[in-house]
């Protein structure tokens, strides 16, 4: 076999990528296979090629079929109602500003219209402080969002981006320098931006952040595990923030960086894809979002292509490796892969296509853009197009000192769902629409109207302190302190808050210390003296002057300065804790207090402060735990379980040496033996701790667990557990109470039938109505978590944190309302942890 070797055959055509398959063939330099039409079309050889010997070049194709048009794109659309006090607010949706069909700024009260899913809406005044809450646009059931918004200033409305004309390019002054910026890349949610440099700090890859798409960004900082004597270029950001993935311009090298959440810094720096062939170079490449597929360019003998280099998960290795025709040859490629965007300093065209395993249809023009300053640079990612194509990153000239920019290209996002508003009056009718899953079921009793308008909605129903609180924090933790101390004056006054005068006098005991430790951060710093170690994150840098604004530190390679207003508080916080005595009780205090209210702080940390402040730093985290405590108290007195367990938790959580946590773990514990429930027919009930009843393996008729009252909107939780092969069960629910539950209610049924197809009789079936979209019971003898929600006719249930079942439940023989009953007529079953909340008068 000497004259043999094991190759790589890359089967390609004009267009773009397919398949890979290994066979043997005489040794050659450069092998190429030119596949036809047909065989991209059926599918190729799917066993991965390795990317080491995987070296082939496309050569001229065959002709090709002119590949059909591609349809317009479709989005599921969702509505939002928005009401607000005062009215007359700008509304915006993930920064985004809303709206009418006119072109008009949309106001409240009004609806939105956008793409279905979760989205955050902010609501802005030119008095008001801004507010946001996270909402899920639905395309069947309408959210209603109401707001009572406080007295302050707007964010929102000052973010400079705004009123920014399209076309006209504007300098990322706070991102260039006197080095070379190049490569930009922006995060899908246009938070982020990074970009190869060539600075002070360093060859490497920089980040820069913002608030909001409309926010200019702040000062960049450098990747510290990119930086080195070879030039990174083309960075890209997996989709998750979790992944950096970049190039070096002069070797054949993608290199990858790895952290567990967004807001840590990467810990892991592993190479992706390499090749020891010294003629090769890799000046550009992008991941697509899913983090599956890096596409690149490769240069050799003066020649250019562009290839993809795939894994099949997030864990694997990159092996395969597929010559592709890229439009522009560049990558510059939206998050998912679809749409590739081709710029010449005149003209912006798009090219998509259906799949990332097929080509790209030609591009076609969106925008004709002249771009004086653009000067085009070969090997460069020199420009990128926002996911929403509203927006153009580029550098002028990265080839000589290039500077960054970006460039409008529309006023309203150009891909995607516009986002519309219309105005609607205050008392127009809320949800519109009803879930309809189950068409057998719907046809037999549309909803009309009236009971549409009669069904509850979301709303902000929390408690008076629990609204008072979250405003409170917000505030403190943006050091608006002038505004707390009026949001309290304002609480203290009113008489819906009389029952939480302590909370209140703690919350301006905490205040009072936030205030006063600003004046402590002051005179720290104007105790440091030069040659002090400052620590910054996980770095240390030595001191080299100090003043009340900024601190002057030396780096490696030059001076840093930091301005002390825009230092993270757990860096101020370090610097007062190593400067400050250790019995200086009343500064610890306030330390402590400044770490249980400013953000980045982990709970250890704020522990381990309110323990050097001593019994004056234990009562603080108790007063903390017990303010958690008291709202928790109140949620169930109003029957809002689900939320009391939330505010137990966190208790125990974030608390977990107070003596509230372990009142938090009684109440827990007291939630579930707090329904009476009514034993009916001959079934002898074994019961156990935590609630626990147990139905015996052999049949009882009639035999059920009834609940105390009737229940129209509700959630219901608990665990289940099948005790025999042929153990089951169920929930039923609006049963009349008397007669045979499977003729007068409707049933979830609960076996233990662990891998049996799902069909209208299996774990988690609305029983001989709908099956569920999955069977997720677990195994005969373990617990299994099982929620359902009923609002209405409209039902949902969730099994082992999975969703299983939305539908419908209507019929005319069985009544609006009813009563929850567990089933143990068949027996061998048991069920535990059960908590019913009511949702007719409540938001939870």
């Amino acid at each position: 076999m000497d004259s043999f070797r094991t190759a790589a055959v890359q089967i390609v055509n004009s267009h773009g990528e397919c398949e890979s398959e290994r066979r043997d063939f005489p040794a050659v330099n450069r092998l190429v296979v030119v596949a036809a039409a047909a065989l991209l079309l059926t599918g190729c050889p799917s066993e991965p090629a390795n990317e080491s010997t995987a070296r082939s070049a496309p050569a001229a194709a065959e002709p090709q079929a002119e590949l059909p048009p591609l349809p317009p794109p479709q989005f599921e659309a969702g509505t939002c109602r928005i009401e607000s006090e005062p009215a007359g607010l700008r509304v915006f949706v993930d920064g985004r500003p809303v709206f009418d069909a006119e072109g008009k700024p949309v106001v409240t009260p009004c609806r939105v219209t956008a793409e279905a899913g979760p989205h955050t809406v902010t609501l802005a005044g030119e008095q008001s402080l801004d507010f946001s809450r996270q909402v899920r646009f639905d395309s069947e059931d309408e959210f209603l969002l109401t707001a009572s918004v406080q007295e302050g200033t707007s964010e929102a409305l000052q973010q400079p981006l705004l009123q920014m004309p399209a076309g006209q390019p504007l300098p990322l002054a706070s991102l260039n320098s006197a080095g070379n910026e190049f490569d930009p890349f922006v995060a899908a949610d246009g938070r982020s931006i990074w970009f190869a440099g060539d600075r002070a700090e360093g060859r490497g890859i920089y980040v820069a952040t913002r608030s909001g798409p409309y926010a200019m960004f702040g000062e960049p900082q450098l990747v510290r595990l990119t930086r080195g004597t070879d030039q990174p270029a083309s960075p890209s950001v997996t989709a998750d923030g979790l992944s950096i993935v970049y190039t070096l311009r002069s070797k054949a090298r993608i290199w990858g960086l790895t952290r567990e959440n967004p807001l840590q810094p990467f810990s892991e720096r592993v190479p992706l894809h390499f090749s020891s062939d010294t003629g090769e170079t890799w000046p550009t490449c992008q991941s697509t979002g899913d983090g599956e597929r890096i596409y690149y360019q490769q240069e050799q003998d003066a020649e250019t292509d562009t290839r993809v280099v795939l894994r099949s998960g997030p864990t694997k290795a990159f092996s395969k490796v597929l010559i592709v025709d890229m439009p522009g040859g560049v990558p510059c490629l939206s998050s998912d892969g679809l749409r590739q965007y081709v710029y010449d300093g005149q003209q912006l065209l798009r090219a998509r296509r259906a799949t990332v395993r097929e080509p790209f249809r030609d591009g076609v023009p969106i925008l004709e853009l002249a771009l004086p300053n653009f000067v085009a640079a070969p090997g460069y990612r020199q420009y990128f197009v926002t996911d929403d194509e509203q927006w153009m990153f580029y550098a002028d000239d990265p080839a000589a000192s290039g500077d960054l920019y970006v460039v409008r290209l529309s006023d309203q996002p150009g891909w995607g769902l516009p986002l519309l508003g219309e105005a609607v009056q205050p008392d127009e009718a809320g949800p519109k629409s009803e879930s309809a899953d189950s068409p057998q079921m719907a046809m037999r009793d549309e909803p009309d109207a009236k009971q549409l308008r009669d069904e509850p909605v979301e709303a902000d129903d929390r408690l008076p302190y629990t609204r008072f609180r979250e405003d409170f924090r917000s505030l403190v933790g943006q050091k608006k302190y002038q505004e707390a101390s009026a949001l309290i004056e304002r609480a203290a006054k009113n008489p819906e808050l009389t029952a939480a005068r302590e909370m209140l006098a703690w919350d301006r005991d905490d205040l009072e210390a936030m205030s006063a430790f600003q004046d402590d951060v002051a005179r720290v710093i104007e105790s440091l003296e030069p040659g002090d170690e400052i620590r910054l994150g996980s770095y240390r840098f030595e001191l080299i002057q100090a003043s009340p604004e900024s601190l002057t530190l030396k780096g490696k390679t030059r001076e840093i300065v930091r301005p002390v207003a825009d230092m993270d508080p757990p860096d101020i916080a370090g610097i007062v804790d190593a400067t400050i005595a250790e019995d200086d009780s009343p500064v610890r205090l306030r330390l402590a207090v400044f770490a249980m209210y400013m953000p980045g702080f982990p709970q250890r940390t704020r522990q381990r402060y309110a323990e050097k402040a001593g019994t004056d730093g234990e009562q603080l985290r108790e007063e903390h735990a017990r303010r958690l405590l008291q709202q928790a108290e109140w949620e169930l007195d109003r029957q809002r379980t689900t939320t009391a367990k939330e505010l137990l938790a966190r208790i125990e959580e974030a608390f977990p040496e107070s003596e509230s946590a372990q009142r938090a773990s009684d109440i827990r514990d007291s939630l579930y033996t707090r329904i009476q429930w009514t034993r009916r027919g001959r079934r002898q009930w074994q019961t156990g701790p935590l609630g626990e009843f147990t139905a015996s393996d052999e049949r009882a008729d009639g035999s059920l667990l009834v609940s105390p009252q009737r229940y129209d909107h509700f959630e219901l939780t608990m665990e289940y557990r099948t005790n025999s092969p042929t153990g089951q069960g169920g929930v039923f629910f609006r049963y009349p109470g008397s007669g045979r539950p499977y003729d007068s209610a409707f049933k979830i049924q609960l076996s233990n039938d662990r891998g049996v197809a799902a069909d209208a009789y299996s774990t988690g079936a609305l029983f001989s109505f709908d099956a569920p979209s999955k069977n997720a019971a677990g195994p005969q003898g373990e617990w299994n978590e099982f929620r359902m929600l009923v609002e209405g006719t409209r039902v949902a249930v969730e099994i082992n944190g999975e969703q299983v079942l939305r539908t419908t439940a209507s019929d005319p023989e069985i009544p609006k309302s009813g009563f929850v009953a567990l089933d143990g007529i068949t027996g061998g079953i048991s069920y535990r942890k059960i908590l019913i909340t009511d949702l007719s008068g409540s938001g939870d």
